[in-house]
């Protein structure tokens, strides 16, 4: 009988206590999204000017070969220089 009265004296007590509010979620910082977008934007630069030098590259090798021709490959001379050397000398 005791532990009904308990119970029935705490009830009031469990039903009025309020529900925790749900957690909220971090914020992120002004100043972390500005070095997010800071970063972004020079990955970006960074990429494009790769790009290019990576064309460059290209178009200076197809210059290259086109220099030695068919019958001659492009080779590195002993002073690290690019030089043409006949296929049938570089067998």
């Amino acid at each position: 009988m005791r532990y009904i009265f308990l119970i029935l004296a705490l009830a009031p007590l469990a039903a009025e206590t309020p529900k925790p509010e749900p957690p909220k979620a971090p914020q992120i910082t002004a100043e972390v999204r500005a070095k997010f977008w800071r970063a972004s934007a020079e990955w970006a630069a960074a990429q494009a000017r790769a790009q290019a030098a990576k064309t460059a590259l290209e178009s200076a090798q197809t210059e290259l070969q086109k220099a030695c021709g068919t019958d001659a490959d492009v080779v590195a001379g002993q002073d690290g220089e690019p030089q043409c050397k006949l296929k049938k000398e570089s067998k």
